[in-house]
């Protein structure tokens, strides 16, 4: 365990469905603006006609905008196929993707790469152009190593079978905290197991949330396959009901809807979940 907690300590970066992790600056600004014809205005990552891209979209279509990097080094990922539907966009060499999505209804971002965990992201709804910022991946190598911990932890082996996802929690004003909350998965197993997170950012036998500002809280694993929901108990605040209205993760980088529903995959796969703490 020590090794995980050591590269986790220095980059704990994760992301989530709401998985924003970081700051890519105001949207735009290196991905250019919409043109007319088949494609979008110069820069990268933008939706041109090169390879691996994507062509304009048809009316009552808006763009989700982002950057893929990964989970240990936060370094950018090229070659990562992000999925909507079907639709497909490749980022670039600065990580960065676009792609069109329908605008005002629940889509699923599913990302992959050979060497890294496939990341499925929480059902989004966005009504304008949004920047998730940064989205973190995680490599093969890394999960191996994170798997080790929460077996530990959890006191039961990983069934390959069944999936894993990562929760993060959000307190929105009033709430003022996230820390000692209880959370849960639905549906669940009965090898399905929590680890909460410490407030350094490493797996913990703690059995409540931490009240740090961490890009992850909570990490299921063994849940049942299929469509699952997360549910957070907290003795100060009251989870806000679905759909939740996020912030942006930038300033003038657009809110979206949660609509808390969410896809668990077999195997070398993370769900990355969100959750909203209020008054």
């Amino acid at each position: 365990m020590r090794k995980l907690n050591c590269l986790v300590e220095c980059a704990l970066v994760v992301t989530l469905a709401g998985c924003g992790g970081g700051n890519n600056g105001s949207p735009g600004s290196d991905r250019g603006s919409p043109g007319s014809g088949s494609g979008t205005g110069s820069g990268s990552g933008t939706q041109g006609s090169g390879s691996g891209t994507q062509g304009s979209g048809s009316a009552g279509e808006v763009t989700q905008s982002g950057t893929v990097v990964s989970f240990l080094s936060t370094e950018a990922v090229a070659g990562v196929t992000v999925t909507v539907g079907s639709r497909q966009a490749t980022t670039d060499a600065n990580g960065l993707f676009s792609i069109m999505v329908p605008s005002g209804m629940p889509y699923e971002l599913v990302l992959t790469e050979p060497s890294y965990y496939a990341a499925v992201l929480q059902d989004l709804k966005i009504s304008r152009d949004v920047d998730l910022g940064d989205i973190n991946i995680v490599s093969t190598t890394v999960a191996s190593a994170l798997l080790s911990d929460l077996e530990t932890l959890g006191g039961i082996s990983r069934d390959p079978t069944l999936g894993l996802a990562a929760l993060l929690v959000t307190a929105l004003p009033p709430c003022a905290t996230t820390g000692g909350a209880t959370v849960s998965i639905t549906p669940s197993g009965p090898n399905t197991r929590a680890v909460y997170v410490a407030d350094n950012g490493t797996p913990s036998a703690n059995t409540t949330t931490s009240a740090e500002a961490l890009p992850v809280h909570v990490i299921f694993y063994n849940v049942p396959v299929g469509s699952v929901i997360a549910s957070i108990d907290s003795p100060g605040c009251k989870q806000l009901p679905w759909p939740v209205m996020a912030m942006e993760v930038t300033p003038g980088s657009g809110a979206y809807t949660d609509t808390g529903n969410a896809q668990v995959e077999a195997g070398d796969s993370v769900s990355y979940l969100h959750v909203y703490l209020g008054d």
